[in-house]
């Protein structure tokens, strides 16, 4: 378990994001998608559930990540970060991932 369980959290805009290195050449990579987290009920024990929209298909989400072999851990951020975190790619020279 992580530090924070058994509990929701609130709903509104969100972020999910991960700093990544590419598996082949080592260099940093960042993986961003905007959607908006909705009303979750405590569906199970000892874990923080949250339902996400996203304006992508599940499928091709899932397909999208485990292509590029992102991990399957994300950060969540109650904020819509995505065009921050396009813009500090930008600024960096780091590699954009969006599906």
């Amino acid at each position: 378990m992580g530090l924070c369980t058994n509990f929701i959290p609130a709903r509104g805009k969100i972020n999910v994001s991960q700093l990544t290195e590419d598996w082949e050449t080592g260099e940093y990579r960042v993986f961003t998608l905007d959607g908006e987290a909705v009303e979750t009920k405590q569906f199970m024990h000892g874990g923080t559930p949250l339902r996400i929209k996203l304006g992508v298909n599940s499928m091709k989400l899932g397909s999208f990540i485990i292509d590029r072999h992102l991990p399957y851990h994300f950060c969540l951020n109650h904020s819509m970060l995505a065009e921050h975190i396009k813009e500090i790619c930008l600024w960096k020279d780091i590699e954009l991932i969006e599906p």
